[in-house]
Parts: C-alpha cells; sequence; structure tokens
C-alpha cells in the first residue's frame, strides 16, 4: 500500500489533532467567505438588488462573527477593524455602483421625460405625483 503522507487521527498527537480541526476550520471559513463574495460580485454585476442587500448581510454578519471569535483582540480593535472596512465597502460601491448619482442628475433625467410628454401632449395625470420630474422641471424652465 502506498503511503499518502498523510496520518490518521490516531496516529496524531492531541495537539497535532488540535491543530488539524484549527485547519480545517480556518479553510471552511475561507471558502464560506470567498463563495459571499463571489456571490456579492456577481450580484452587483447583474444589478440584482435583492441578492446583493441578502449577501451583505451574511457577509457582515459572518464578519462579525469571525471578529468576535478572535479573543486577541480588544474592543476598540473590533470597532477600528470593523468600521474600517465598512468604509472601504462603502467607497468600493459607490465606485462601481452607477446607480448612485446625485439630485440634480435624477431630477433632470425626470424632469426630461415629463417635458417630452407635455410637449406632444401626451402627459398623465400620475406623471404630476413624481416630485423629482417636476423639480427637474421648474428648476430647468424657471432657474436656468
Amino acid at each position: 500500500m502506498i503511503s499518502s503522507g498523510r496520518k490518521s487521527n490516531k496516529e496524531l498527537t492531541a495537539e497535532e489533532r488540535k491543530r488539524k480541526n484549527e485547519l480545517k476550520k480556518e479553510f471552511k471559513t475561507k471558502q464560506k467567505r470567498a463563495k459571499l463574495e463571489t456571490r456579492l460580485r456577481h450580484a452587483i454585476s447583474r444589478k440584482d438588488a435583492r441578492v446583493e442587500q441578502e449577501t451583505r448581510a451574511l457577509l457582515g454578519n459572518y464578519v462579525l462573527e469571525q471578529v468576535v471569535d478572535d479573543n486577541e483582540t480588544s474592543a476598540r480593535a473590533i470597532i477600528l477593524d470593523l468600521y474600517t472596512r465598512l468604509k472601504q465597502r462603502q467607497k468600493e460601491m459607490l465606485e462601481s455602483c452607477d446607480c448612485l448619482r446625485t439630485f440634480k442628475e435624477i431630477q433632470t433625467n425626470e424632469a426630461v421625460g415629463l417635458l417630452r410628454h407635455m410637449t406632444k401632449g401626451t402627459q398623465a395625470k400620475d406623471m404630476f405625483f413624481n416630485k423629482d420630474a417636476l423639480w427637474g422641471y421648474t428648476r430647468q424652465k424657471f432657474q436656468e
């Protein structure tokens, strides 16, 4: 029989078994985190807000559990670490998501649609309940 170089649990000492279990746990947590990060990247690229939100929540809980399990860090270090991670994620999200635009851009785009309908006389009563369109329209019509 050819040996694979690995020892069975019976052949390991208590310290070696403990280290082996720690490595297995660490490997599983890295795999879980990588899976969630991949799911998040795919959700962002598909612009699937529901999956993105769920995955961010799971990933946030996972990161929190991982940090809390670490007994060597103080509460201040945990809070600082979480803060820096959240700021980094926020920065990445703002850079990658073009859905977060300024109010002026949103109002202008909505106003263009309303103005197009008003020019052709195809506007409907419910179009005038869109606050962004109305603010954009009045800003363009009377201020600029």
